[in-house]
């Protein structure tokens, strides 16, 4: 497959996502931030790579997809990924399937060091949890 066709299908989907957001039709993941506090991206320390995920439905139209972002130690982006969803699950579904998503692609990518990150708190717990 051309690569150009990957990356116009992707500007379109992440373009889609965007304009869905501004419509008011997107339903959100759950928040891990506090209610009223605005947390920055920080970098990661030494040479490590941050990923962040977000996961977005589109319950009237039954769509749903997530967006992956990997980042240096420097800010930078260093891969980018929209991915559509085939199963337009609840929220907390999607957000915990675009985390192993971006967990999947930094393993092929051979990225030994990688932090994530998702706003997901439930998730997150559910990840980090000793269980």
């Amino acid at each position: 497959m051309d690569p150009r066709v990957v990356v116009d299908k992707a500007v379109l989907e992440w373009n889609e996502y965007h304009l869905a957001q501004e419509a008011g039709i997107v339903k959100e993941g759950h928040s891990a931030g506090l209610k009223g506090v605005s947390k920055s991206w920080e970098k990661p320390q030494g040479n490590w790579i941050k990923v962040n995920t977000d996961a977005a439905l589109n319950g009237t139209h039954g769509k749903a997809g997530w967006g992956i972002v990997a980042r240096d130690s420097h800010g930078m982006v260093i891969r980018s990924w929209a991915c559509p969803s085939a199963s337009n699950a609840e929220a907390k579904v999607e957000e915990a399937l675009a985390i192993r998503e971006a967990m999947v692609r930094g393993s092929r990518e051979g990225w030994l060091m990688v932090e994530f990150e998702s706003d997901c708190k439930l998730i997150v717990d559910k990840i980090n949890a000793q269980k």
